[in-house]
């Protein structure tokens, strides 16, 4: 998985390398706090990172 940031994309950015994983991920999420009960809006926006030059992109706009 890649990191993350809270500002630019209006809730939280996850850049990663393998965007099945992280829908896979963000799902298991959602379930979890769906079934405790606790109403927690998931905004989460996925980069993926294809190549260095998107890796770079992406730190230059997010951190």
């Amino acid at each position: 998985m890649g990191g993350w940031a809270n500002a630019a994309c209006g809730g939280w950015c996850l850049a990663v390398r393998n965007m099945k994983a992280a829908h896979e991920l963000i799902q298991q999420w959602r379930t979890k706090w769906s079934s405790s009960g606790t109403e927690h809006p998931l905004n989460i926006t996925i980069y993926q990172l294809h190549t260095i030059i998107s890796v770079l992109s992406y730190l230059k706009t997010h951190l």
